[in-house]
């Protein structure tokens, strides 16, 4: 993949943004998609075939890019420490 320069690291990998992220990733191939969480086992899932999360053909847009310009990583400093084009932060569900 050539670097166009784009950069997007979003701080959590919840309900929302590990969902969104990966469809900007597989909507746009030229940006790099960072998802960081300090969840271990978040983070493992998202990086396995078992996905924390359910969401029709979601499986199938993560393994499309996930390698490639999709990323998930516990490794916040490394992310957030470069610079970016975009950071977002995942709000937690308040009941």
């Amino acid at each position: 993949m050539q670097k166009n320069g784009e950069d997007i690291c979003c701080i959590g990998a919840g309900y929302v943004s590990g969902p969104t992220m990966a469809v900007v990733a597989l909507k746009c191939p030229d940006i790099e998609v960072a998802v960081v969480d300090i969840s271990v086992p978040r983070i493992n899932a998202w990086n396995s075939d078992q996905l924390p999360i359910y969401e029709p053909g979601l499986d199938e847009v993560v393994k499309q890019c996930r390698g490639k310009n999709l990323f998930f990583s516990t490794d916040v400093d490394k992310h957030i420490g470069k610079p970016l084009d975009a950071w977002l932060k995942d709000m937690p569900a308040v009941a």
